[in-house]
């Protein structure tokens, strides 16, 4: 028997977690099944459970690897930006604003918003979760002590704070636009949680 190529179990491995994406954005996490991902990927089932043990190791993977490219994808177009502001403009308004309108993207954000609604009736799930949502705080809250650091921001704004009312409100909005389904009133809604959120801080 040939021996399988390293560069080829990734590119396997890589059309399951495109096809899984691709279910779990049509039919939901918990209606899509291994069979659902095997159909649309074209592959037998013995080749899902060769590299993963469940659709929920599936889903883990596909977040895990969405936030590795959302960090390095910002933190490469943060080294041409000087000042906090901007950064902070483009990692949450201009960024966010073209996640919305990229198809792949939006899918990934419905499907992370299900799977933490189903995750909290799930332990194993909720440490995932839980670890994802520090991750993002923290960056956050390390952006604002930068602004606060170079007299950008106020002195005296709790980061940890502003961390954790910013993703709430920033989750809220992006779920009422899979409801809704109007781009421009997302946009609006966005630009007026600029407006706000920069008035606050400086």
């Amino acid at each position: 028997m040939p021996k399988v190529s390293a560069a080829y179990k990734e590119e396997r491995r890589a059309l399951l977690l495109q096809s899984a994406l691709h279910c779990f954005a049509d039919k939901g996490f918990e209606a899509t099944t291994i069979d659902d991902i095997v159909k649309h990927g074209g592959v037998s089932k013995g080749a899902v459970y060769h590299y993963f043990k469940s659709k929920e190791e599936i889903y883990l993977e596909l977040i895990e690897n969405g936030i590795h490219e959302y960090f390095d994808g910002v933190r490469a177009v943060f080294e041409g930006m000087e000042t906090t502001i901007e950064k902070l403009r483009f990692l949450f308004f201009e960024a966010y604003e073209t996640d919305c309108c990229i198809p792949e993207r939006r899918s990934r954000m419905l499907i992370m918003w299900e799977f933490w609604i189903y995750s909290s009736r799930q332990p194993e799930s909720q440490v995932m979760v839980k670890s994802m949502n520090t991750r993002l705080r923290s960056f956050l809250a390390e952006l604002i002590e930068e602004g606060k650091s170079r007299g950008e921001f106020r002195a005296d704004v709790d980061a940890k704070t502003i961390a954790f009312l910013f993703w709430s409100i920033r989750n809220g909005i992006g779920i009422n636009l899979f409801h809704l389904q109007d781009l421009d009133e997302l946009k609006q809604g966005w630009q007026e949680m600029e407006r706000i959120l920069l008035n606050y801080l400086t």
